[in-house]
């Protein structure tokens, strides 16, 4: 096994991380309206503190491996679709920092920063969604 497959591995799995958390947060936030408010409340700041974390640590392990992988070849090079997936990757990455912030600002009592931190995750999980597009259009 070459360099080549160890990264695609490795940039699956923090792509699996990485999306999988956008997945997590949506079917929480879903299941958290069947709650009443406070448990709703202390569920969603529970699981989405932890889920933000594996989400961060997918995202570097998609950019690191990325970056590896864009090394190695000089196919995407002029392509304005690929250059379109990577400014959405670096603003997905500017929102996965913000949720937890937000959500540590929930738990400071913060009752409006778990809203915005839930409104960030839906409009992470869409374009999370579009990267996934994108590269699979870009490396057909």
């Amino acid at each position: 096994m070459g360099l080549r497959e160890i990264m695609l591995i490795l940039h699956f799995i923090g792509l699996a991380m990485g999306v999988g958390t956008s997945f997590a947060m949506l079917f929480s936030n879903i299941s958290s309206k069947k709650m009443d408010k406070t448990t709703a409340n202390d569920f969603m700041l529970k699981m989405g503190g932890a889920l933000s974390k594996m989400g961060l640590i997918g995202i570097f392990i998609l950019i690191g491996s990325g970056s590896i992988l864009m090394m190695e070849t000089a196919a995407w090079k002029g392509d304005h679709w690929f250059y379109t997936k990577l400014l959405l990757v670096l603003i997905l990455t500017g929102l996965a920092h913000v949720i937890p912030a937000n959500i540590k600002k929930a738990q400071k009592g913060d009752e409006k920063a778990l809203a915005k931190a839930e409104k960030i995750g839906k409009i992470s999980f869409s374009l999370a969604l579009l990267i996934i597009i994108l590269a699979v259009s870009i490396f057909k």
